[in-house]
């Protein structure tokens, strides 16, 4: 094949090339950036400006470091604008603040270019705008921080609870060991005084043996109803003294 021939046919698979490029830069739903070996941009496309809010002639040359975040600038121009050394994926997270003054979240990925000779050419990457995964991660730290906040308030409020019923057994207990040992003291006065004169009528009994006796004497009869009143109390307490 002629010289002139393959010359045209290079030529137009170059142009070939870039009619696929332009297309997809056009219809691609990231933000693409164009970097020559001396870290100058040379182009960005519709959807970098939509992200950005700058324009293409804005970005060119160093300008499209205008659209980086003051607090993030350094860190980022730094990463992106140094010689191709490496044909790893370089990716880092940055702000964009737009004219407007609206904060965006973009994820950077870029890659170096290269010749067929393996010169180096400059670098391209893609600017993905992210600031709804960002704005999922606080809103979902923030239910987090707020969920583990009410655990902890819980966990307190159970805490009082369990000491403030604590408390309250303590004191059913107290409450019970004072009734059964009022119920007791009591049943024992009772037995005891019935018993004592049980105990009297006994001993007046002994000193009038026989069928003579007095009409002051003490009488059996007497002495059973006081045993019987005895038992009663020791089988029925009086009502209030149950313990």
């Amino acid at each position: 094949m002629p010289v002139k021939a393959k010359l045209d046919t290079a030529e137009e698979a170059l142009r070939e090339r870039e009619i696929t490029f332009s297309a997809l830069a056009r219809v691609a739903p990231v933000g693409i950036m164009r970097f020559d070996a001396d870290g100058q941009c040379n182009y960005v496309n519709d959807r970098w400006t939509e992200i950005t809010g700058l324009t293409i002639d804005e970005a060119i040359g160093d300008g499209w470091t205008n659209a980086i975040h003051p607090a993030d600038r350094t860190a980022v121009t730094e990463r992106w604008t140094r010689p191709c050394e490496t044909e790893q994926l370089s990716r880092n997270e940055y702000r964009v603040r737009r004219p407007d003054g609206k904060i965006r979240w973009v994820l950077a990925e870029g890659t170096a270019l290269r010749g067929y000779s393996r010169e180096p050419l400059g670098f391209i990457r893609t600017v993905t705008d992210i600031t709804r995964h960002r704005e999922l991660e606080a809103e979902l730290l923030a239910s987090r921080e707020e969920f583990e906040q009410r655990v902890k308030e819980r966990t307190a409020d159970l805490k009082g609870e369990m000491i403030e019923r604590q408390k309250l057994e303590k004191q059913v207990l107290e409450i019970k060991d004072n009734e059964q040992r009022r119920f007791s003291r009591d049943l024992h006065d009772g037995l005891g005084q019935s018993l004592t004169g049980a105990l009297f009528h006994a001993l007046a009994l002994d000193r009038y043996p026989g069928p003579e006796y007095s009409r002051s004497a003490p009488t059996p009869t007497k002495l059973v109803e006081l045993v019987h009143q005895a038992t009663h109390q020791a089988h029925y307490p009086p009502p209030g003294n149950t313990p």
